[in-house]
């Protein structure tokens, strides 16, 4: 178990993995852009953290892609902070952000729904798990 602040943090820049791994959204509303080159099922899912403030359960999740093979895929992604969990990638996978927008609420500083600094907000908390 690591922390939600190990996750990597998803940009415009590509993040290259191979395997199941959790990113962090935190910017506002942008389009997830997926290459990937593995044979099975590749699972991915999102977790909408604004309005979530009960740290004991994990958020509602949102299945987005769920396929066999390689692909390219492009999620829409609502604004961050949005945990993204390749949950089943068995070979390599290339991810980025396209079409990033500002956030448009503005952070009132309090309750995880407002937070674009998650490495001081969730120091020390151990949702998500890496392999």
């Amino acid at each position: 178990m690591l922390p939600l602040a190990a996750a990597t943090r998803l940009t415009e820049e590509q993040v290259e993995c191979r395997g199941p791994d959790v990113l962090l959204h935190t910017a506002g509303t942008a389009d997830l852009a997926i290459h990937y080159r593995g044979d099975d099922n590749l699972i991915v899912n999102l977790y909408e953290l604004a309005g979530h403030d009960d740290y004991t359960c994990l958020p509602t999740d949102e299945n987005v892609v769920n396929e066999i093979g390689k692909r390219r895929e492009t999620v829409p992604l609502p604004e961050g902070p949005v945990v993204v969990q390749l949950e089943m990638a068995d070979g390599p996978w290339r991810a980025y952000l396209k079409r990033v927008e500002p956030h448009s609420r503005p952070s009132d500083g309090g309750g995880l729904a407002n937070v674009t600094d998650i490495r001081t907000a969730q120091a020390g908390r151990s949702w998500w798990s890496r392999r």
